[in-house]
């Protein structure tokens, strides 16, 4: 099978997780089973690759018809759910868990217009857990005195259920939009006080602490949170920074119900969990 490139990722719980994928016009949503992979050993030191070996058996089992019939990697297997391939997905980048619609994730089907510009169009588009395809489509447009405005290509909800999207102004600060997604409808407005510093050049990625009640904005090496309560009347002290030098892709953070961290890196691709609870 081909792995594609992970752009994002959501988790239901501390063991459910599941990564947007995208291979050329592609992109499709994988489910993982994280505790059954866990129980395995998948976070263990020299066990880390089963799931690339196990994938790996199992499409050339025709090659290899007794390495094949492993009882850990049929487990393996198990534990893993490939949702069907889709086109007109935008960058893939914001796939999110809405905690008041158990059923569903969510992502923005915002594409690039030309360059790295983000273009004006965007939909919000719902992917049904149960078979991990998209079932609805919303257009929109953020619209400003002056005209049209891009929308970003990131989405996170909080504990209530709000949505949130950001946006790239100039090449420093971001602006973030709140609002809510309807049946058949979007309704966002803008925060009133933007970040004038994003993180990195070009953001990845929204997530929600909601132990911390934090909105946490990520780019490759370099993450920045500030309190929700504090939207609109942000001061310096309320920002938090963190720099990294993994020299690596970050494409997505998720916090758990507890206050756990995990990042979703690509080259290599690979979920971590955080070490501390404090981040």
């Amino acid at each position: 099978m081909s792995w594609g490139n992970p752009q994002s990722f959501a988790m239901t719980s501390a063991d459910t997780a599941y990564v947007f994928c995208t291979s050329g016009s592609y992109g499709w949503i994988t489910k993982y089973n994280l505790k059954a992979l866990r129980a395995l050993g998948a976070t263990k030191s020299g066990k880390m690759d089963m799931i690339r070996r196990a994938t790996f058996y199992n499409a050339n089992s025709k090659s290899y018809p007794t390495q094949n019939q492993n009882a850990t990697y049929k487990k393996v297997l198990k534990a893993i759910k490939v949702g069907p391939k889709f086109k007109n997905f935008g960058h893939g980048q914001s796939l999110a868990y809405n905690p008041k619609d158990s059923s569903h994730l969510w992502f923005v089907g915002t594409g690039l217009a030309s360059g790295n510009h983000v273009s004006t169009k965007a939909n919000v588009q719902r992917v049904k857990i149960s078979t991990l395809k998209p079932d609805k489509k919303i257009n929109f447009r953020f619209k400003s005195k002056s005209g049209y405005i891009a929308g970003g290509l990131n989405l996170a909800f909080d504990k209530s259920g709000n949505a949130y999207l950001d946006s790239k102004t100039g090449s420093r600060s971001l602006k973030l939009f709140k609002g809510k997604i309807y049946t058949k409808s979007v309704k966002f407005s803008l925060v009133m006080q933007g970040i004038k510093y994003a993180p990195g050049p070009r953001t990845q990625s929204l997530a929600y602490n909601k132990k911390r009640n934090r909105i946490y904005m990520i780019a490759d090496d370099s993450v920045i949170s500030v309190p929700f309560s504090k939207l609109g009347k942000l001061k310096k002290s309320d920002v938090q920074a963190t720099q990294f030098s993994a020299k690596r892709e970050f494409e997505g953070m998720q916090f758990t119900s507890d206050g756990s961290s995990y990042l979703l890196t690509n080259k290599g691709a690979e979920i971590m969990k955080g070490s501390t609870k404090s981040f």
